[in-house]
């Protein structure tokens, strides 16, 4: 079981409603200690990779 973080920021929860890029961007600065990384962080994660990814295609493509 993980360390609750240092504001108790429901780690055990994965889904974050309305997730934005900043919203995700704080979550993974908040829950960067959870070890092993909780299934917050790994969400908000996952989230700024897909977006990252996102942009990267946007940016290669002709249109971008």
């Amino acid at each position: 079981m993980n360390q609750p973080g240092w504001v108790n920021d429901w780690c055990d929860r994965g889904f974050i409603f309305d997730i934005s890029e900043r919203l995700a961007e704080g979550i993974a600065k908040i829950h960067a200690q959870c070890t092993p990384p909780c299934p917050r962080v790994t969400t908000a994660r996952e989230y700024l990779a897909a977006r990252q990814s996102a942009k990267d295609a946007w940016n290669a493509s002709p249109n971008g």
